[in-house]
C-alpha cells in the first residue's frame, strides 16, 4: 500500500566512502545512490546507520571509490 505517494528510501549501491571528523571522532560515510533515485540525488550517510537500518544490505562484491578525510563540527 503506498499511502500519499510514499516511496521508501532502499540504497541500492554505495558509489563512494570517506572518514569525516565529528567532535574529534572519525566517522566512516557512505555516498549512497537510493533505489529508483538518479546518482544525482546520491547522499552521504554514515556508515553505521545505513547497516543498522539496513541490515540485509551487503557491500560484498561492490567497489567503493575511499575519499580522504575531511573535516567537520
Amino acid at each position: 500500500m503506498v499511502v500519499d505517494d510514499f516511496i521508501p528510501l532502499v540504497p541500492a549501491v554505495v558509489l563512494a566512502s570517506r572518514t569525516v571528523i565529528c567532535g574529534g571522532i572519525p566517522v566512516k560515510q557512505w555516498l549512497v545512490q537510493w533505489r529508483n533515485q538518479s546518482v544525482d540525488e546520491a547522499t552521504w550517510e554514515d556508515a553505521s546507520l545505513i547497516q543498522d537500518q539496513f541490515p540485509e544490505f551487503s557491500l560484498e562484491d561492490k567497489a567503493l571509490v575511499e575519499g580522504g578525510i575531511m573535516i567537520g563540527t
